[in-house]
């Protein structure tokens, strides 16, 4: 049986990915001759987020369901992809140098990305012990 915790985590993760999904059709830059949208802005950073937002929104509503077990690694590798390719594009926007300036479907992309990250941290549980180099446990 699931604990509480865990099924906290999973649905804030289905949660992040949802918005991660909604994200990509807001506006994500403001140019002076408009404001694109991630689909419009790039050709293959919009689908390699969505692909990610149908994997981890996939992955935590089957183990919503009970259909799947130990998802936190995948949801924690596929959404720290996201959360940096979406650091790279606000550090590096699209266009010429200097022009665009971030709108608000980049942040909320950024943030739908670290709640599946958070998520997916929670639903791993509260215990567990990591080895360090020196040969000593850390446990939290």
């Amino acid at each position: 049986m699931e604990d509480r915790r865990e099924i906290q985590g999973q649905a804030l993760a289905a949660l992040g990915a949802a918005g991660l999904t909604l994200s990509l059709w807001l506006p994500w830059y403001r140019f002076p001759w408009g404001r694109p949208t991630a689909w419009e802005a790039f050709s293959a950073t919009p689908t390699v987020l969505l692909v990610i937002a149908i994997i981890t929104g996939g992955v935590a509503a089957l183990a919503l369901a009970g259909r799947a077990a130990d998802v936190a690694p995948l949801l924690m590798l596929a959404a720290g992809v996201a959360a940096l390719l979406i650091a790279y594009r606000i550090a590096a926007p699209p266009g010429p140098g200097g022009l665009a300036a971030d709108r608000w479907g980049v942040w909320i992309a950024l943030v739908s990305s670290l709640t599946v990250l958070g998520g997916a941290m929670i639903s791993r549980g509260s215990t567990g012990t990591v080895a360090t180099g020196a040969g000593v446990a850390w446990e939290w």
